[in-house]
């Protein structure tokens, strides 16, 4: 104590040193599974065909419903959210394919990108697999 009655530090408290923990996320071990569906099979069901030829965002808006999305959004951008919903299906099915192929199949064939995901989702739901998340 000094003369005023104060108390004086004559040692700074040490800090010990911070020690940072990272985790990596790790990747799914799980085999990819492929699409059932090709991209090119898309007239062999009739009515996903003609839908998806002629009115390709009603068919993505139908799509979306079932993907657990809202169903007006493929209406604004069919291409930039068929891909987007692409990709949410090959997420939540660990199927096989990158954002390049979705970006692709959505690009230069979009009425078939659009007929394969209908067909797979319906594949998907005859199997029991739940697609709402």
């Amino acid at each position: 104590m000094t003369d005023d009655g104060s108390k004086t530090v004559t040692q700074q408290p040490v800090a010990s040193p911070a020690q940072v923990v990272v985790v990596q996320p790790k990747t799914s071990q799980r085999k990819q599974r492929r699409w059932q569906n090709g991209l090119c099979e898309c007239c062999d069901e009739k009515g996903i065909c003609l839908q998806g030829a002629f009115c390709c965002p009603s068919l993505l808006a139908r799509s979306a419903r079932k993907l657990g999305e809202n169903c007006c959004i493929p209406l604004m951008a069919p291409c930039c959210v068929g891909m987007a919903m692409r990709m949410k299906l090959r997420m939540l099915t660990n199927t096989a394919g990158s954002l390049v192929t979705d970006c692709c199949a959505f690009t230069f064939c979009g009425c078939c990108a659009a007929c394969q995901l209908e067909k797979e989702i319906q594949t998907l739901n005859s199997t029991g697999v739940s697609l709402r998340h």
